[in-house]
């Protein structure tokens, strides 16, 4: 149950910055104003729209029980969503191909945990790459200004109940441990001053 609304409550959270957007979006489009400042509403309306669906496509398969194999481009474009910060530039190593759903949910679930540790803004770098016959290693690295991940995160990455932060915060570490070791896979993760790394070897694919 703490689980379930720790997740309703990050769903939220990564919704309202989007519905804000496209709010002041309509409102600027709908307004009498000059034809400027009409058409920069009707871009940020559009852009709010196009971030809003893909967050529910992020959603869909982060936090599917069957997760679907995903194309490589349109997961990179996917866990772009969850990070609102412009600074925050992404960098990918493999995974140009098609991912197998574990993989793919695996790699999102850490892009929405990377995005609480790069506040200021920085560098997130993906890692995908099989290991073995069929084993698969996914990886996400945070260096950056204080590029660091919340207590919450640390809690449920660690398995340890959410402590008297924000709720919202664990839910994703505690939501991929689960699903780690469901697939009876390995989960380590590691922070250092202004950098932070997780990483998940998963013994099968699906």
């Amino acid at each position: 149950m703490i689980l379930a609304l720790a997740a309703t409550a990050r769903v939220l959270h990564d919704f309202s910055n989007v519905l804000s957007g496209l709010s002041s979006g309509l409102e600027l489009a709908g307004g009498d104003l000059d034809p400027d400042l009409k058409a920069e509403g009707i871009a940020l309306a559009e852009s709010s729209a196009k971030t809003m669906g893909d967050l529910l496509e992020f959603f869909r398969l982060a936090y599917a029980a069957n997760p679907q194999p995903c194309d490589g481009a349109r997961l990179q474009a996917l866990a772009r969503a969850v990070f609102p910060n412009p600074r925050v530039r992404l960098h990918w190593e493999g995974g140009a191909g098609t991912a197998p759903g574990s993989v793919a949910r695996i790699t999102l679930l850490f892009g929405q945990i990377a995005a609480m540790g790069m506040r200021a803004g920085g560098d997130v770098t993906f890692a995908m790459a099989a290991s073995g016959t069929s084993a698969f290693e996914v990886s996400v690295r945070g260096q950056g200004v204080k590029a660091e991940l919340p207590r919450e995160v640390a809690d449920g990455l660690d398995g340890r109940p959410c402590s008297d932060g924000v709720l919202g915060r664990w839910a994703p570490g505690a939501i991929t441990r689960a699903v780690v070791l469901a697939e009876q896979g390995d989960l380590s993760w590691g922070g250092a001053p202004d950098a932070f790394e997780i990483r998940a070897r998963l013994p099968s694919i699906t």
